[in-house]
């Protein structure tokens, strides 16, 4: 039997610790960071949810009334299959190249009770760079 990719692995493990012991159910389960752009002024607000180990919703502006969501999966190889048109990438390519951080137009501010994973942060940093606002 072939082994999934290690990186699929930890991703799952970074999954499973940042929900610890709550259900994915609950509101707390979440990832969420708060978006500030200052060149259009806007504030919004991202989450990342896992359905499972390997199945994850992302969504912008999750507090208005006409939220974005995308679907993401882990496949065995550590790619990541999403539902939209975006550049093919694995997890380790995710988390290498997407890294979260704050520039003259974005700064990113977590949001109490929702701590992200490092692998969470890339993720929804990948979705903000390559389709929600820039892709």
């Amino acid at each position: 039997m072939r082994s999934g990719h290690p990186f699929v692995l930890l991703a799952a493990m970074a999954l499973l610790s940042a929900c610890g012991d709550r259900s994915v159910d609950e509101p707390s389960s979440s990832c969420r960071v708060r978006m500030l752009d200052s060149h259009n002024s806007t504030d919004t607000l991202l989450q990342v949810k896992a359905q499972s180990t390997t199945h994850l919703i992302v969504t912008d502006r999750i507090d208005s009334t006409d939220p974005w969501s995308v679907t993401v999966k882990i496949l065995g190889d550590g790619a990541l299959d999403m539902d939209v048109n975006v550049p093919s990438v694995t997890t380790q390519q995710l988390v290498d190249k997407y890294v979260m951080t704050d520039n003259a137009q974005l700064t990113f501010v977590p949001v109490e009770g929702h701590a992200c994973t490092a692998f969470e942060r890339s993720l929804a940093f990948f979705l903000i760079m390559e389709w929600f606002y820039f892709g």
